[in-house]
């Protein structure tokens, strides 16, 4: 009963923050403006997703206090591991609002990125990747002194490739969701993956529309706290390895093609561009074609994943195989 009780607390909470969309921009002050560059949207729109997002861990995270409920205690192991998912995605969501409102070079951010993970990795071992386990190598590689440093890159990593994936309406939005339905799945807190995933619902109509963007507070925390719950949970040998790189791979490798491609071309790899496989795609086929073949096509083959015994070394081939598939496909026809 409580835990209803709670979802239709965090509905009604939503719909009021959505609803209010205009006046909390204003009085928050925070928007981005067309360039007609990078930037393709027409008129000046709120940047509030991570703004509402955030405001929903702070609720998950008062009841999880107040109630200290069980299913909180398999993430949060001890009170330092709670204090430090807070101090992480605060950090993370702060240096988004100020990047959203004054613009932080590319550089600086991922000096900020780098020192704060690295403190975060520091202060908890529970998050910390000690060892690399695959599905179909029996052999469990441990990392030793590299562990700390693997961890903090491959998070910033992640958290790089997820902004770069936020390009067109929708797509943070549905992939986020498709991630935390994979957490909900394997049993993970449905409170805290529900808080998630109720305002992603609401941010996916509302920018769907064009009237709000998820914003740098947004793609910064969210892939933050995406990444602290894929360590949590391969720590306590609930993934392996490559099912972890599955769910987040899409991003990664269309991040690694733009790094190659921008340095061979004598560019900072962080400088944006409108060369990204979404904007490809978009080029050649409408929205909802597009959140299918980058989205979609992932859902699917998750789905039978789970209902069959294959390997998930054959799906991560699969994945690679179907971006460079798609990329050589329409890249002709997106430059022409």
């Amino acid at each position: 009963m409580f835990f209803y009780t709670y979802i239709i607390l965090l509905i009604i909470l939503n719909i009021f923050l959505f609803l209010n969309i205009k006046t909390i921009s204003l009085k928050l002050n925070i928007f981005d403006n067309p360039d007609k560059l990078l930037k393709i949207h027409k008129i000046k729109t709120p940047v509030l997703g991570g703004v509402f997002i955030y405001i929903n861990i702070l609720i998950y995270l008062t009841f999880f206090l107040l109630f200290q409920h069980e299913e909180g205690r398999d993430i949060f192991v001890s009170n330092k591991t709670f204090f430090n998912f807070f101090f992480f995605g605060t950090i993370l969501f702060l240096i988004g609002i100020f990047d959203d409102k004054y613009k932080i070079k590319a550089n600086s951010k991922l000096v900020f990125f780098a020192l704060a993970i690295y403190i975060s990795v520091l202060l908890d071992k529970n998050l910390v990747i000690n060892s690399v386990k695959f599905s179909f190598i029996e052999k469990e590689f441990f990392l030793e002194n590299f562990s700390i440093f693997f961890t903090v890159i491959c998070i910033l990593l992640f958290i790089n490739a997820f902004n770069m994936f936020d390009g067109i309406n929708c797509q943070t939005g549905c992939y986020s969701i498709f991630i935390f339905m994979i957490f909900l799945i394997n049993g993970l807190d449905k409170f805290l993956v529900l808080s998630f995933i109720i305002p992603l619902l609401f941010f996916i109509i509302f920018n769907f529309k064009g009237k709000t963007f998820l914003g740098n507070s947004g793609s910064y925390m969210v892939p933050l706290l995406i990444s602290y719950l894929s360590i949590i949970s391969y720590n306590h040998k609930i993934f392996l390895a490559d099912e972890v790189i599955f769910f987040l791979f899409f991003p990664g490798i269309d991040m690694l093609r733009l790094f190659i491609e921008r340095i061979v071309n004598g560019r900072n790899p962080f400088d944006g561009d409108k060369n990204h496989i979404h904007h490809i795609l978009l080029k050649k086929f409408g929205l909802f074609q597009t959140l299918f073949l980058t989205v979609g096509f992932k859902v699917v083959l998750y789905s039978i994943y789970l209902l069959s015994n294959i390997n998930m070394v054959y799906f991560l081939f699969l994945i690679v195989l179907y971006y460079m598939t798609i990329y050589f496909s329409f890249k002709k026809k997106y430059e022409n």
